[in-house]
């Protein structure tokens, strides 16, 4: 995942970095295209951490959500053999 995004954003900033130096900035074609790899580069590394920081805050949450569903079965097993102790019958909760 923190690939797919660095890819992503420096090739997104590749582009904008070509168009921006050759509509914009009549320079040479040698310094826009150096300007655009460095720029390219420069937004790797950081999407790469972003995408790193993305990647633990939905681990994170994925696990609170499965917690959260364990909880609940433990929760609704719990009821019923209460409920089952209460009528004096047995109920298989595995």
């Amino acid at each position: 995942m923190p690939v797919r995004i660095a890819a992503i954003l420096s090739l997104v900033c590749f582009v904008a970095c070509l168009l921006a130096g050759t509509i914009f900035g009549d320079n040479p074609l040698e310094t826009v295209v150096l300007v655009a790899l460095q720029g390219m580069a420069a937004t790797f590394v950081i999407g790469y951490v972003v995408g790193m920081m993305a990647g633990v805050i939905v681990r994170e949450k994925i696990e609170a959500e499965e917690a959260k569903v364990r909880d609940l079965i433990k929760q609704q097993k719990d009821a019923l053999a209460a409920e089952a102790e209460a009528q004096g019958g047995v109920i298989d909760v595995a």
